[in-house]
């Protein structure tokens, strides 16, 4: 059975993300220009393509390395997952496995965002986990990944877990980091932010009380609502109004500007930007530099660039992001540009001095 390295992204943007990987490293790794799109949220590449780290790409939500298709019923995937256990038990049987990785193995079968086969990853994993209580009380120390990807199609990756700690997958099941909807939020696109300052928490970077912040096109509220109840204080600036809780929490944290978010300037630089204006990439890529320019009018910055209709390829667009972030590099502890889970079509970006 052909193993290959099975890349997974938002339903609807595999064509993007094959773009991406040939366009940034497909001359370094020759295979990583050669990904084929097997599924309308997956990429598979050859199996010796060298795959860049996760938080390095765009669309790129999850990695399956050394993934093997397994097409037909339930009880035909559970049978190939049971056989491919019990194979790497036998053969890690006498050997003594690093201590860090004693008694470690985790499982993860899952479908793709709201997709119907969400019902069969359940059904299957439940009846992975009672095949083995029932036959494998010592099970391998493997990272398993079950990845459904339809009624009669699904894609198994097994990798140790000292390779998996040092591969860069993401510890959410297909990558889909779920962020819970903050309390009095006007809107979704609070969880965008939220999701947005994991990853630059994993990264070592995060709000602090007392901390300064710009909330640009701020209506109705949902980013300022996030960056305030972490105790920032923020300058929300738009012509329309904010729906925000009277909590005791937002006392005093928030400034409301009538302002037009595009010309906006601070007098004194702030801790961070945000930005989440509904506009072309183009001009919100003219605003972000207008704020790094030079020494910067701020530390941080979180802002999304929304991408062209389905119709387009977005690639275009979000290199030119990247190529802002080129020319800035090395003011910059951190950029990066991520398709999150919480992001449509948008693409999230991210900064930090």
């Amino acid at each position: 059975m052909i193993k290959q390295h099975l890349v997974l992204c938002r339903p609807g943007f595999a064509g993007a993300l094959a773009a991406e990987f040939a366009d940034r490293w497909g001359a370094e790794s020759p295979e990583c220009g050669a990904g084929k799109v097997v599924h309308k949220a997956a990429v598979a590449f050859p199996e010796r393509a060298k795959l860049p780290p996760l938080a390095q790409t765009v669309f790129a939500r999850q990695y399956l390395p050394s993934a093997m298709r397994c097409p037909g019923s339930d009880e035909a995937v559970v049978a190939f997952v049971m056989g491919r256990l019990e194979t790497l038990a036998r053969r890690a049987k006498g050997k003594s496995a690093p201590k860090q990785e004693a008694g470690q193995w985790t499982l993860q079968c899952f479908a793709i965002d709201d997709d119907p086969a969400i019902a069969r990853a359940i059904k299957i994993e439940k009846l992975l986990m009672a095949a083995i209580r029932a036959r494998m009380p010592d099970l391998p120390n493997q990272h398993a990944q079950i990845f459904i990807a339809g009624p009669d199609e699904a894609w198994v990756s097994m990798i140790s877990i000292s390779a998996w700690a040092h591969a860069g997958i993401s510890p959410h099941p297909g990558g889909m980091r779920r962020m819970r909807k903050v309390p009095g939020a006007p809107s979704r696109s609070s969880s965008k932010l939220s999701e947005a300052l994991e990853f630059l928490k994993d990264a070592g970077v995060e709000p602090a009380a007392g901390e300064t912040a710009v909330d640009l096109g701020a209506a109705p509220g949902g980013w300022t609502l996030v960056m305030a109840l972490r105790g920032v204080d923020v300058t929300a600036v738009d012509h329309a109004e904010l729906d925000l809780p009277a909590a005791s929490k937002m006392k005093g944290r928030v400034t409301h500007l009538r302002e037009n978010g595009l010309k906006f300037r601070p007098d004194e630089p702030v801790d961070w930007l945000c930005c989440d204006m509904v506009m072309g990439s183009r001009q919100t890529l003219d605003v972000l530099a207008a704020w790094m320019r030079g020494d910067g009018l701020m530390r941080r910055f979180v802002v999304n660039i929304k991408l062209p209709q389905a119709a387009e390829n977005p690639w275009p667009a979000v290199k030119e992001a990247l190529e802002l972030f080129a020319e800035h590099k090395s003011r910059w502890k951190i950029l990066a540009a991520r398709h999150l889970f919480h992001d449509r079509s948008e693409v999230t970006l991210l900064g930090a001095r």
